[in-house]
């Protein structure tokens, strides 16, 4: 049986609306309304917890990156989804374009399709025109947190409540896995497939793995949490790391899982990891960004350098470039360049942000 908690929190007042465009006059601040949160035991041994919210106190979050056709894109979780390329920031609505609604939780790209999962389905732009993919017409549901292609050209898409969903490359057929088939929760936060073909999900209730065999296994371990909130999932060489929104990060390597210490981490609360070219891992936190070299250990007091907001929610490391590019809860874009001590701001309330020559000259590439 489900039991729910209400908790009300008077929140401060945020930011004015991200604009359109850089020339744009912002509007006028407004103000965020008095946040009901809801807090749902779910079904399990232990009941995993899930807590729900109005959008529009979270409306300017920064939720995922992708590049796509040599442009950075970028969603957001009630402002839609935003372009940077060489006509400037360009931002996309439901009331501007055929975008299904303005919470864009998830982005990929699949071939020469960018690939946008929002909270009423599924757009796919081909850099010409957009199609719609609602559930009914392959996935399971509407309300998407996770899109990531494999190997043989299929794509997964994890659902919020309905289990993941994958379309074959080959048939463009859909089929979705649910905790009858060894999902550790219903609710997909992030996939990743590994070199060896094993595919991972972490799930609210914990982290699953499927093997060669196609079957899905709950990992279980002594020190490895069940029945907790797994967000995020990155490779560094041989290791797979798994971010937690509630209890912090964890490593599985040789087969074994190893827990590094709490407090190496800005903060126990992690919302997404990142790996780049050099092999670094990068942490994002409510707290900060942190690292991980396995030559030099945890480095968390150098990684936030040039954060204005420290709630960061998601990393993404450009594979063309290897730049580095931070999203915080009230809507920065952060980027961070090789080789660079500091991160500086790109996008900030809707608005491009370069400081110098360069950055301006990047930014609109």
């Amino acid at each position: 049986m489900q039991r729910s908690v209400r908790v009300v929190i008077a929140l401060a007042t945020l930011a004015g609306a991200a604009a359109c465009h850089g020339g744009s006059r912002p509007e006028p601040a407004r103000k965020a309304p008095l946040l009901t949160v809801k807090v749902l035991r779910m079904a399990g041994p232990e009941g995993p917890t899930l807590v729900t919210h109005p959008k529009q106190t979270f409306r300017d979050v920064v939720r995922c990156f992708a590049r796509y056709e040599g442009d950075l894109w970028f969603g957001t979780y009630g402002e839609g989804l935003f372009r940077v390329g060489a006509r400037g920031l360009e931002r996309y609505t439901r009331r501007t374009s055929p975008l299904l609604e303005d919470r864009v939780n998830c982005l990929a790209v699949r071939g020469k399709e960018l690939w946008i999962g929002t909270c009423a389905g599924i757009d796919v732009y081909d850099g010409k025109g957009w199609r719609a993919i609602r559930a009914g017409e392959g996935p399971a549901h509407n309300i998407y947190h996770a899109i990531k292609t494999d190997s043989h050209g299929g794509i997964w898409v994890g659902t919020t409540g309905k289990g993941l969903s994958w379309c074959s490359g080959s048939s463009g057929q859909w089929r979705t896995f649910t905790v009858s088939d060894g999902l550790a929760g219903d609710w997909v936060n992030d996939v990743l497939e590994l070199p060896d073909g094993a595919l991972w999900a972490a799930c609210l209730g914990g982290v699953s793995r499927r093997g060669a065999d196609g079957a899905w296994r709950i990992e279980r371990s002594d020190l490895f949490p069940l029945y907790r909130n797994a967000v995020a999932l990155a490779r560094q060489g041989d290791s797979l790391w798994v971010g937690f929104g509630d209890c912090g990060l964890f490593m599985f390597e040789g087969g074994k899982w190893f827990r590094p210490p709490p407090e190496a981490l800005p903060a126990a609360s992690v919302r997404g990891l990142a790996v780049d070219r050099s092999g670094l891992l990068w942490i994002a936190t409510e707290s900060g960004i942190g690292t991980y070299d396995p030559a030099r250990d945890f480095e968390q007091r150098v990684a936030g350098a040039g954060l204005e907001d420290r709630d960061i929610r998601t990393l993404y490391c450009d594979s063309e470039t290897n730049e580095l590019f931070a999203g915080s809860a009230r809507g920065t874009v952060y980027r961070r360049r090789p080789g660079e001590s500091q991160w500086k701001v790109l996008v900030r309330q809707g608005r491009l942000a370069a400081v110098d020559a360069r950055d301006r000259e990047e930014a609109t590439r």
